[in-house]
């Protein structure tokens, strides 16, 4: 589930989302803070206040777009503790592995990840060359065009394909 900042405060949506886990035990949630402008602004306090509550609820907290925006270090540095996964997006930097820069935010976000036994997934992988660079940094979690264009579940017979 992605939720910006100020989502992640919204005491109905939350609570919607403890039930939601409740029901579908022993499968985990996992709340994504992703990287967008909001109106209002929101603590750390408020953050690491919401993070605890999911957390200690058996509910995954991710840190998306890490490196862009407010996801930046060491704006969520006191974070890192709850999630249980960072996600880098190549396409915010409209970066390709195959820069010097890209692979280092890349080495960067994946050594802080590796430091706290968190998943990392790299978001953006677009060609050939952004899958080779991928295998060769051993980056085994991504998700890219790459590797298919989302789409909705046809769940019904008169769902749209």
């Amino acid at each position: 589930m992605n939720v910006n900042r100020e989502q992640i405060l919204d005491a109905k949506l939350m609570a919607s989302l403890i039930i939601a886990q409740g029901i579908l035990r022993p499968v985990r949630l996992v709340v994504e803070l992703i990287e967008e402008p909001v109106d209002k602004p929101v603590s750390m306090a408020q953050l690491v206040e919401v993070a605890t509550q999911l957390t200690d609820l058996g509910i995954e907290f991710s840190l998306d777009d890490v490196g862009t925006g407010e996801n930046t270090w060491p704006n969520i540095e006191p974070l890192i503790p709850f999630a249980s996964e960072l996600k880098y997006a190549l396409q915010n930097r409209h970066e390709h592995l195959t820069s010097e820069s890209a692979e280092e935010h890349v080495k960067f976000w994946q050594d802080i990840a590796a430091k706290h036994s968190q998943r990392f997934i790299l978001e953006g992988v677009e060609d050939d060359d952004d899958d080779f660079w991928a295998n060769q940094m051993k980056i085994d979690l991504r998700q890219g065009y790459y590797y298919g264009k989302p789409h909705l579940l046809k769940l019904h017979d008169d769902d749209p394909d």
